[in-house]
């Protein structure tokens, strides 16, 4: 592993017990005959209490392959970070607040305490006059037959609770195709005006991803006036969220194909993807963060797009899809890095692969020390780094006009808890001249993480 410097994010795991089964034993049969018969009776018994049955029932109970614990796909599930990381529908709505542990609450002297951490999510209603939803969330790549589950805490105050039935706040589990076309949802218990104030409320949804869908979303759904037409409604309420949990319970892959003799399917492999949007396929960064938060040094190019520097008129073409990643310097005229990168809770052993492609064109190539890479970095709780596996570098001698493809598989230390799968450009890297601009330009596409 290699040091570099590390950038935040905030985690929570849920942990799994598993609980086996135990057979009865068969009772003895009572004769009151010949000794032979007692001698049956002797035997039946130890037959029923016999260690090849114990240890069966040792065999069932310890299940210690299947006990590991879900990671949360949620980057910020406890809004530690304000709602970076978060996105809402509309994206120009502003009908949230985080709120943190002592903050005064509306209408009220009272001050709120979080369910977990310092902060929570405020939502509460547009108050458009009719019905409207706002959705804060999200989004996964997801496969047909994939299940999720999604959790979490939601609270409202006496002084502020919802107001009519027809307003409601809840979890939901959202599906689409690539085209945005929706194709349901699977839906939490709905805080209401009946539900219990000032205690914490626990929610959770799970879900099977349609056949068709290749996004899922995990969203925490504020209704207000639902149903109500008149242009008059303005019932109000707020509900705060806290302590969210989203999990891939398992994928679709049952192993009939083996018993079939199929071996060209190839979800058997039971694996999907972790990363959201991994394809840059939102034509933005979707859950990407980059740190500082500021950074403005990259882009996201669409096929067709003209290459920086071109004096041919070449443009770019994606690998997949529609869109890539632009990364290029920061231009400090010192060392500088720029790391894109997407947080998972994580535990010690654990091994992870993250893969994906990288180009350069010949007219806006990486120059000098720069260079470029995809990670697995590895972080404790309070952020103590513990290391960095790096795929291979993208630098002035790689090819250039093709997709290179990257691959980094690496092992979690003992003892951290958090592991970033990072894109890294390293510009200008070991120089503190602070004289230093070289230049090029590296984009990253069909990036995943198993």
């Amino acid at each position: 592993m290699i040091t570099h410097r590390l950038f935040p994010a905030c985690l929570s795991v849920l942990t799994l017990a598993l609980v086996g089964c135990v057979d009865k034993p068969v009772p003895a049969v009572d004769d009151t005959g010949s000794d032979a018969d007692t001698d049956a009776d002797s035997d039946t018994d130890t037959d029923a209490d016999s260690d090849a049955d114990t240890d069966t029932d040792t065999d069932t109970d310890s299940d210690t392959d299947t006990g590991v614990n879900p990671l949360n796909l949620l980057a910020n599930p406890g809004f530690e970070d304000g709602w970076t990381d978060w996105l809402i529908y509309p994206s120009g709505l502003t009908n949230f607040a985080v709120v943190n542990t002592g903050d005064t609450l509306y209408n009220s002297t009272d001050t709120f305490t979080a369910d977990q951490g310092g902060s929570s999510l405020k939502l509460y209603g547009q108050y458009t006059g009719g019905a409207n939803e706002t959705p804060f969330y999200q989004q996964f790549a997801a496969i047909g037959g994939q299940v999720y589950t999604f959790s979490g805490n939601a609270w409202m105050h006496n002084a502020d609770p919802i107001a009519a039935a027809d307003t409601t706040a809840y979890l939901s589990i959202k599906y689409f195709n690539d085209s945005y076309q929706y194709l349901g949802s699977s839906d939490s218990s709905v805080i209401t005006n009946t539900s219990a104030v000032d205690v914490w409320a626990a929610l959770s949804v799970t879900g099977t991803v349609p056949e068709g869908a290749t996004k899922a979303q995990a969203s925490i759904e504020y209704w207000q006036c639902v149903g109500d037409t008149s242009g008059a409604c303005y019932n109000g309420g707020s509900v705060y969220f806290d302590d969210m949990l989203f999990t891939l319970d398992s994928s679709p892959d049952t192993g009939d194909t083996a018993d079939t003799g199929d071996t060209g399917d190839t979800s058997d492999t039971g694996t999907a993807s972790m990363l959201s949007n991994g394809g840059f396929e939102e034509g933005g960064l979707g859950t990407w963060s980059i740190y500082p938060s500021g950074l403005t040094n990259y882009g996201i190019s669409a096929t067709g797009e003209g290459i920086y520097g071109s004096s041919t008129g070449a443009t770019f073409a994606a690998a997949e899809g529609t869109y890539g990643l632009k990364v290029y310097g920061q231009f400090t005229g010192t060392q500088s890095e720029t790391p894109i990168f997407q947080s998972f809770a994580a535990t010690g052993g654990e091994t992870h692969t993250f893969s994906g492609k990288a180009f350069m064109a010949a007219e806006d190539a990486i120059t000098g020390t720069t260079y470029a890479t995809i990670a697995l970095k590895y972080f404790d709780s309070s952020y103590n780094y513990y290391g960095t596996d790096e795929a291979a570098h993208i630098d002035s001698a790689s090819a250039v006009d093709a997709w290179t493809d990257l691959t980094v598989t690496g092992t979690v230390p003992a003892g951290a808890t958090i592991m970033q799968a990072s894109i890294e450009y390293w510009h200008c890297f070991g120089d503190t001249s602070f004289s230093c601009y070289t230049g090029g330009s590296v984009y990253f596409d069909d990036l995943v993480l198993e």
